[in-house]
């Protein structure tokens, strides 16, 4: 992500990156990663991208656990700043540890030589991912073992590599090459292939095979009970398609540090109202607006005083049961009796409602944004008259359901008569004659009209059918073996 080829400097995917996230508002954070660096025995370097919203604590690099001597590291950076200099370089400082060699590493495993026979009863996992050729084994075991690191391309120049095993390859580079055994194992790829030119080294230092399955675990940090589902090759390629976890135990440490951190920034200051506070602002709020609503209903009741918290509240509670809103609606015009069904006056003589008032534009609506704001302090019998009205519109809603269910029904009865009128009409009109005297006389204008029948033994092939023999075995020149097909 942080290369750029020639000629195409400025489309660097990781500055495009990191430019949309800052511009979002997050806080971005980047640095290179190497697996070695944190216990593992591979040479497997990732670009860490780390992002957080403003006023939380951003992920850091964690402190390097191993380190390798600085002339067998390569200097790494992420790119160069527009001034030129770079950003992002590998770090170099002491550490507690050297690193972990690739023969440290796995030198508990067991000799398995070329790997032919897969099979290791100490560790099941320990066999290739793919079995090689015999072509293959026996070319393997004329690559050179020391110096360490070589492969085809050295084996070929002191003359070791019989012509029959041979490779056609114009490019060899780093084919059948040997893994150092005190050095690293490259990146732990999803297929293996050693007669790569590009890949890397890929054969044990010490037999000839390649690295098995087992030794790819250790590598990426897997432990030796943990299965990996699938073909044998497709463990591989799981274990290619992941990442080292020695790097992500590492950034899953950096996230509780700085999630840890960001609890501390985002703990309630002490100027914030408890709960006690807000419930008693919300009750003074309540009084003082029922104290509005007395006296404008009732100007001879004294309003009480807000001074009084704790009497005051209790005080307006016990009004509060008695207040009847529906006074608000007095001098409202009326409905009259005949406005309503007859089928709901029973309902409103037991609510003892009396007269059902017509508010004005915006009143209910306004009572309703008061009744939600202060609902947290109201009980059921505060609001009587709403009740009563709730009642009564539910009664004329069942009414007026009904009524329409038994006007549907009518209407569909009337349209069931009206389709089986239709039905008669309709099978009065295109049924057959049934008079018995005129089909007789059609049925001897049908025959007089028919050709007498002639000596064949077969129908006609084409043309309308009007005759055919009763039997496929009778002459066709008998009367009674004929058959109006007309």
């Amino acid at each position: 992500m942080a290369s750029t080829h020639k000629d195409f400097e400025g489309q660097n995917i990781l500055s495009q990156l990191v430019a949309c996230l800052v511009s979002m508002g997050y806080q971005v954070n980047q640095y290179i990663m190497d697996s070695w660096t944190y216990g593992s025995c591979q040479q497997r370097s990732r670009i860490i991208l780390t992002i957080a919203a403003p006023g939380l604590e951003p992920l850091l690099q964690q402190p390097h656990t191993h380190s390798r001597p600085s002339h067998e590291t390569a200097a790494r950076s992420l790119g160069r700043l527009p001034n030129g200099e770079r950003f992002g370089d590998r770090e170099h400082y002491a550490t507690p540890f050297p690193y972990m060699s690739a023969q440290e590493a796995t030198a508990d495993l067991p000799n398995i030589g070329n790997g032919n026979v897969q099979s290791c009863v100490a560790f099941p996992d320990h066999r290739l991912s793919r079995p090689t050729s015999s072509k293959t084994r026996a070319l393997l075991e004329h690559i050179p073992r020391y110096p360490p690191g070589r492969g085809y391309a050295e084996a070929m120049q002191l003359d070791l590599v019989p012509p029959l095993l041979q490779m056609t390859k114009k490019s060899i580079g780093k084919a059948y090459r040997r893994i150092q055994a005190d050095g690293l194992i490259p990146t732990i790829t999803t297929v293996v292939n050693m007669q790569d030119a590009y890949n890397g080294a890929s054969v044990h230092w010490d037999q000839h095979r390649p690295l098995s399955i087992q030794e790819a675990k250790r590598t990426q940090g897997y432990s030796d009970h943990e299965p990996v589902i699938g073909m044998l090759y497709e463990q591989w390629k799981t274990l290619g398609n992941g990442v080292d976890r020695k790097v992500s135990f590492s950034e899953g440490l950096a996230l509780r540090d700085a999630l840890a951190k960001s609890k501390c920034v985002l703990r309630p200051s002490k100027s914030v109202e408890d709960d006690t506070e807000m419930l008693v602002d919300v009750e003074d709020e309540t009084n003082e607006w029922l104290s509005e609503v007395e006296e404008a209903v009732l100007p001879s009741r004294p309003s009480p005083s807000r001074s009084s918290s704790t009497s005051s509240f209790s005080a307006m509670r016990g009004s509060r049961q008695g207040l009847d809103l529906s006074t608000l609606f007095d001098g409202v015009q009326e409905v009259t009796p005949q406005a309503v069904s007859p089928n709901v006056a029973p309902l409103r003589e037991q609510s003892n409602v009396g007269k059902c008032p017509t508010p004005d534009e915006g009143l209910l609506s306004r009572l309703s944004r008061k009744v939600t704001e202060n609902a947290r302090s109201f009980s059921l019998p505060v609001l009587p008259s709403f009740l009563h009205s709730t009642q009564l519109s539910a009664q004329l809603k069942r009414q007026r359901d009904e009524d329409d269910r038994e006007l549907c029904a009518a209407f569909q009865a009337d349209i069931v008569t009206v389709k089986r009128a239709k039905i008669e009409d309709t099978r009065s009109i295109v049924s057959p004659m049934t008079e018995t005297q005129e089909s007789d006389v059609e049925l001897v204008i049908r025959q007089a009209s028919l050709p007498l029948p002639g000596k064949t033994t077969h129908t006609r092939s084409s043309g309308p059918a009007q005759y055919a023999p009763r039997a496929w075995n009778k002459e066709i020149g008998s009367a009674d073996n004929v058959v109006d097909l007309a």
